[in-house]
């Protein structure tokens, strides 16, 4: 965990305040909930991430016959836009704004 934190703030690797914080290498109550907190945030993470890869998978198969730029293209037609140029980016989940 210090290495992590030494890699985001080498500035505080020496400091007074991380040992005060962690105990001095013993598991004080500011660790265990700040490993609870990354814990869980680590199972929400991979989780959101699996649901999202089994949705891609499914609405993947589904044919359509327009590409997204023709759709973006229509779109932006039927609402009077003419001044937003659509481009295509290669590959999967490629959208982007600018």
């Amino acid at each position: 965990m210090l290495q992590f934190i030494g890699i985001l703030h080498p500035e505080i690797m020496n400091n007074e305040f991380l040992i005060s914080y962690f105990g001095g290498g013993h598991m004080s109550g500011g660790s265990i909930v700040l490993y609870a907190i990354l814990g869980l945030s680590s199972l929400v993470s991979m989780l959101v991430g699996k649901r999202l890869q089994k949705k891609f998978a499914l609405y993947s198969q589904v044919p359509v016959d327009m590409s997204g730029r023709e759709i973006a293209e229509r779109m932006l037609a039927e609402n009077g836009i003419t001044d937003v140029k659509v481009i295509s980016t290669g590959g999967r989940l490629t959208d982007h704004y600018n």
